[in-house]
This record gives C-alpha cells, structure tokens and sequence, in this order.
C-alpha cells in the first residue's frame, strides 16, 4: 500500500517536474507566463492527490485492522466454546454424571462433618481444662533468663 503510494506520488511529481520544465522552456521561447503558472497548479494538484492518496490508504488500513480483530475474536470464541465442550465431556465420562457426583461429594461432606462433630464433642472437656489450668495455674516465679536480661540492660551484670 505504502509503495503504491510512494511510486504514485513519484511518478506524479516526476511527470508535474517535466511539464513544468517544458512549460518553462515554452515560457522563455513565448515569453508567457500563463504556461509557468499551469506547471505550478498541476504541482499543487499533484500534491493534493497524493495526500489524498496516502489518508485514503491510512482509513483503509484502519478499517483492516478493526475487520481482522473482529476476525480473530471469532476465532478465539469459537475454539474457547470448542474446548469447553471438549472439558465438558470428558469430566461427564470420568466421574459419571453431574448427579451422581454432586451425591457422593454430598455425603463425604457429612461425614466428615459428622466425625468433626463426635471428636468435638469427645475433646470438648479436656479442650476446657487445659484452658482453665493455664488460666488459673500461674508461677509467681520470674525466670531467670528473664532476670539475667533485665540485669544486662540495667548494666547491673
């Protein structure tokens, strides 16, 4: 697209710089301005044309770039749809079906649940008094790692 461009324009300029030149060399034999003035007003339109040209090109570039992310979003939803299907079936082959499943996942749980339940209730009173023996036992002792530290940064030591 570029070089279309590119050549388009050179082949624009390149035939614009020629009629100019014979419009000159007409220009000095005839003595007429008139001619020189057509050479610089087929420049110009040149010009125009090529910018034409090129933000033509840039739209149309634009316009490719949306088609083809469109494109690709297509593509991408369809292989993701296939590859779910393809995840769907093989987790209904390997653990049967959703209902099964979800029943046997259901009575785990409440098993589980169950012996969580028993071993609370078996633990509970010694939980307590573990809890209340720590609580209630206390040793008036201070230790004497906690002495030595306290005399260390007393400067007594």
């Amino acid at each position: 697209g570029v070089l279309v461009v590119v050549f388009f324009l050179s082949s624009i300029l390149a035939a614009a710089a020629s009629t100019a030149a014979t419009n000159q060399t007409d220009s000095i034999h005839d003595n007429t301005m008139a001619d020189s003035g057509t050479g610089i007003q087929e420049l110009m339109a040149a010009e125009t044309r090529a910018s034409q040209i090129v933000a033509e090109a840039r739209i149309g570039r634009g316009d490719r770039m949306k088609q083809a992310k469109v494109e690709a979003q297509v593509l991408i939803d369809a292989y993701r749809s296939e590859k779910q299907e393809e995840f769907n079936n093989m987790v209904l082959s390997k653990g049967g079906s959703e209902g099964s499943y979800s029943a046997k996942l259901q009575a785990d749980t409440n098993k589980e649940i169950q012996e969580l339940q028993t071993d609370f209730q078996k633990n509970a009173v010694k939980a307590v008094d573990v809890l209340l023996s720590k609580c209630c036992e206390v040793s008036l002792e201070v230790p004497t790692a906690r002495v030595r530290a306290t005399q260390k940064a007393a400067g007594v030591v």
